[in-house]
């Protein structure tokens, strides 16, 4: 069992064992008894130190491949896509736990296991889903933020959301504007911020959001979407928050450099939007 794993910076996690020089996917052996899953999940625990659902692992397909270490012999696989964004830690018989580029794992040349070398071509073309958000301003420079949940993972982030087939994003913001806050918008502001990040949603490997810059007067909150409508979307809160609220709270964020980037936009509105690797 493996587990092909990335972060949302669309890195791939590789792991040393203490007896070798091959970098490979996290993974091993089914003790007796054990399904896949469960063997993967106990082997990524002993591993890296990560508890992961059983929700969490989606199979990618079987693959048969040469081992990394005992040359002439046959490695039988059974793969997992995993997206991890926490730490990891190296343990039992693990020397190494890295996180890698694409170009950074290809570059390992002879290193890398012949299982990983063949699993990387199916990162390297991501199926990204296009997003169109909106920073909203008042005239006090309070900013409009909605706090999703989605699981165990919570966070306040920019209204909206998907373009759908058909639309351009000025239709999508105004859209999904008038769904989740209740407000109407004419035009499309500078876009301030393109942010790519990666994680499995609906068949696409990633989102790409197109943060663009609303100014409005001070409103309050009346979404189109019921209050069960915007619960199915992960919409838990709608709310003002003032720079200083955010720049002391401990509440997490999308952009997760938001209290760094939000000064910033307040002081000159770029030319061109700045670019933002991950969450």
């Amino acid at each position: 069992m493996a587990a092909l794993t990335t972060d949302p910076h669309g890195r791939i996690l590789l792991v040393r064992k203490q007896t070798s020089q091959m970098f490979m996917q996290p993974g091993g052996k089914p003790e007796p008894g054990e399904d896949s899953l469960s063997a993967l999940r106990r082997e990524l625990q002993e591993e890296l130190q990560v508890d992961v659902p059983a929700s969490a692992l989606s199979p990618v397909g079987e693959f048969e491949t040469d081992t990394a270490n005992e040359p002439g012999h046959v490695l039988h696989s059974q793969v997992f896509r995993l997206h991890l964004d926490q730490p990891v830690t190296a343990s039992a018989e693990i020397a190494e736990a890295r996180w890698f580029t694409l170009d950074e794992a290809d570059a390992l040349g002879d290193r890398l296991a012949p299982l990983a070398r063949k699993l990387l071509p199916r990162l390297a073309a991501p199926r990204l889903r296009e997003s169109v958000r909106a920073l909203i301003l008042d005239e006090r420079d309070k900013v409009l933020l909605v706090r999703f949940q989605f699981g165990p993972a919570r966070f306040w982030a920019n209204p909206g959301g998907g373009i759908e087939a058909g639309e351009d994003r000025l239709t999508a913001l105004q859209r999904e504007l008038r769904e989740e806050v209740g407000l109407d918008v004419d035009t499309l502001g500078p876009e301030v911020w393109t942010k790519t990040a990666y994680f499995p949603m609906n068949g696409c490997d990633g989102q790409v959001d197109h943060i663009h810059l609303v100014r409005t007067s001070h409103f309050t909150p009346k979404p189109e979407f019921t209050d069960q409508q915007l619960r199915d979307e992960g919409v838990q809160e709608i709310r003002w928050w003032s720079v200083d609220e955010i720049l002391n709270s401990t509440e997490v964020f999308a952009p997760r450099a938001l209290r760094e980037l939000l000064p910033d936009v307040l002081r000159r509105v770029p030319d061109q939007p700045l670019t933002i690797a991950g969450f």
